[in-house]
């Protein structure tokens, strides 16, 4: 509803503004802030403050987008709206933040903006904050009310995007430390449950990773046990892989013992639904002579794809942990995002589903060059 309500508003600001830009835009346009602060003192100026160019945008954004702090200032205590937005859904505000427009932020704040206004992300000025690198934009924020845990339409917070988004040097781990002190929750997984930590270890931000677990991360790593289990997914996959099959594999886990295991048979079978945890969910069945898997844990090497996630749901598994996912998968022609795209498959919250890293890389499983 929040995204239908910002269209309509966008269409009635296009439907009601002038097609083309204004001498107030032309003069900000220039840096002609002579012509600027001419037609500002014109009595025809709290007509001119909220007037559109061909985009949507008001003089206040285009100043603040081409970083024209005095022509701003001056907009800004004519009364222009710091919340006005263009057509892409930004405002002076959300874009100071975004930008790292700092001395621009700091007036839209004392003017009224917007904290709880998104962009067309669904995400807060914070979040692209910090995942551009804006260390300072971010200190400011903070300082704010803002909510430091905002989830926007990809499933991701500020602390989030800081790590997926960044090359963890030392601005992001400058930033993930302000973040942390600010009240971010390190426990707030993605989308797909895959957590901060996670994320961390998996592009070795390793700086980063030590922040997290110092934050307390440690409390949410899995097991040993976890992690010996889906090492032995991989295996399965890879002795697949060498014997001229798909490089797939799962166990099913109760009580920590291996109750069924399956690999890839596509390419002997001839049978599409022949997947690694199609397999073991029927070993699995088989051996209790039911269909009700609840409690058990499935290890997979790779993230299930819809088919494979349909019966898991279907015999109520209660976790499902694998190794790579779709991103890491793709390189290898071997992701079925197209899957979860066909079927608008976009979150799963069904079941608890974590990533988790082991001492096989991508490269081992999938590369046919890796024997």
């Amino acid at each position: 509803m929040e995204k239908i309500s910002n269209l309509l508003t966008i269409v009635g600001i296009l439907m009601t503004s002038p097609a083309q830009a204004t001498s107030l835009h032309e003069a900000i346009s220039n840096n002609d802030l002579n012509a600027f602060k001419n037609i500002i003192s014109s009595e025809k100026k709290e007509s001119l403050l909220e007037l559109r160019d061909e985009i949507g945008r008001t003089p206040l954004l285009l100043s603040t987008q081409l970083n024209r702090i005095e022509m701003a200032r001056i907009l800004i205590k004519n009364g222009a709206d710091v919340n006005a937005r263009d057509a892409k859904q930004d405002t002076p505000y959300l874009f100071a933040g975004a930008e790292g427009r700092n001395e621009i932020l700091l007036m839209t704040l004392e003017h009224g903006a917007d904290l709880k206004s998104t962009n067309r992300y669904g995400g807060t000025a914070l979040i692209p904050a910090a995942e551009k690198g804006h260390l300072e934009t971010v200190k400011i924020l903070l300082k704010t009310k803002i909510n430091v845990n905002h989830i926007n339409r990809l499933g991701w917070t500020a602390l989030l995007e800081a790590i997926i988004l960044s090359d963890g040097g030392k601005t992001h781990q400058d930033i993930i430390r302000e973040l942390i002190k600010g009240g971010a929750d390190i426990s707030i997984p993605d989308k797909d449950g895959v957590s901060p930590l996670q994320h961390a270890q998996k592009r070795n931000h390793n700086e980063i990773v030590e922040l997290l677990k110092n934050a307390g991360a440690k409390k949410m790593e899995h097991t040993n046990s976890d992690q010996s289990f889906l090492e032995q997914a991989i295996e399965l996959a890879i002795e697949n892989k060498a014997k001229s099959g798909r490089p797939f594999g799962a166990i099913i886990v109760k009580d920590n013992k291996v109750i069924a295991s399956g690999v890839n048979n596509m390419l002997a079978t001839f049978d599409p639904s022949s997947h690694a945890e199609l397999e073991a969910i029927r070993k699995a069945t088989a051996s209790i002579r039911g269909m009700d898997l609840t409690g058990y844990k499935i290890y997979a090497s790779a993230q299930p794809c819809p088919m494979c996630l349909a019966a898991i749901a279907m015999t109520n598994i209660s976790e499902i942990i694998y190794a790579f996912d779709n991103n890491d998968a793709a390189p290898f022609n071997y992701s079925s995002k197209n899957l979860y795209d066909k079927l608008r498959i976009s979150e799963i919250t069904f079941i608890k589903m974590s990533e988790v890293q082991t001492k096989y890389s991508a490269v081992e499983v999938y590369n046919d060059s890796v024997k």
